[in-house]
């Protein structure tokens, strides 16, 4: 007790608790962000990737020469889908934090909502009529390219995680009398 009648001794206690809260609180929006930032950078990738694939690469035969809308739509159209399977993947719970559990725990869900969004992508190009009309093709293999993608980046972002995780420091809770 001080001279003014207050414990001095356990306010530090409290200040590095709350400090504690700030810096994890911090933390966890920043990996969230990352998480964002990586599966806007994968999803709009992954689209792209079965685009080139599909239509450029020569590696699957075209059907039809020409019968197919110009990159630069298929560029929009994937920028579309990217914002429509980030809000689909928030409603979804992706984002939340802290990342508990190993990472086979969360690969059925990354492909649950990817399969979700490559559904959504497909009604949305049935919506929009262009002539020529989109490949479906094109969005049925972007299901593989943009699985596989998403799920190297989540799992490079679950390692970088756990290992800043590791390395912050760690206050106890416990009050010794």
């Amino acid at each position: 007790v001080g001279i003014d009648g207050h414990h001095r001794a356990i306010r530090p206690t409290i200040d590095a608790r709350f400090s504690a809260m700030r810096r994890q609180s911090f933390f966890d929006l920043y990996c969230s962000g990352m998480a964002v930032l990586g599966d806007a950078l994968a999803v709009f990738g992954g689209f792209l990737l079965a685009t080139w694939l599909r239509l450029y690469s020569g590696l699957i035969p075209l059907l039809h020469e020409g019968a197919y809308p110009p990159f630069d739509l298929y560029v929009k159209g994937s920028a579309v889908a990217t914002v429509l399977s980030l809000l689909l993947f928030r409603a979804l719970g992706l984002y939340d934090r802290p990342q508990l559990g190993r990472f086979s725990e969360k690969v059925p869900r990354v492909i649950k909502a990817v399969g979700m969004s490559i559904i959504l992508a497909l009604a949305m190009a049935n919506l929009v009529r262009t002539d020529p009309q989109f490949s479906r093709l094109t969005i049925g293999l972007s299901l593989f390219t943009v699985s596989g993608l998403v799920l190297i980046e989540r799992y490079i972002l679950f390692k970088v995680e756990i290992c800043l995780a590791s390395r912050q420091r760690r206050y106890s809770n416990v009050v010794i009398l």
